[in-house]
């Protein structure tokens, strides 16, 4: 069936569940910088574990990139864009991953100030 589009020219409608797979070159984009973003942290979450040190990593960009996150994850959820929404979840993981680590082993003790 063919259907008159907002521009004057004529459109396939696909049958729901034909429209609701079909991946446009703009969600591939969208996975594509998804993987190359999260995969691009996964060195660092890997060194925090395997050193067991975090004293490089700053809370307030930790507590920021979450934040972040889950406004790109509500936002993709909210417009069902499966980029977004897939690629957020495993960042979510990530900055959950980064802050337990922070909090393990990223805290430093408070030095005592020497009596004068």
């Amino acid at each position: 069936m063919h259907v008159k589009d907002r521009s004057g020219g004529f459109q396939q409608r696909l049958p729901i569940v034909a429209r609701r797979y079909t991946m446009q070159w703009q969600e591939m984009l969208g996975l594509l910088g998804g993987f190359l973003g999260n995969f691009g942290i996964l060195p660092q979450v890997w060194r925090l574990f395997r050193y067991r040190t975090a004293y490089e990593i700053s809370l307030p960009f930790l507590w920021m990139w979450l934040a972040s996150i889950i406004c790109w994850l509500l936002y993709g959820i909210f417009l069902g864009l499966l980029s977004l929404i897939i690629w957020n979840c495993f960042a979510f993981i990530l900055a959950l991953l980064m802050l337990y680590a922070k909090f393990k082993w990223g805290i430093r003790p408070k030095e005592s100030k020497p009596v004068m």
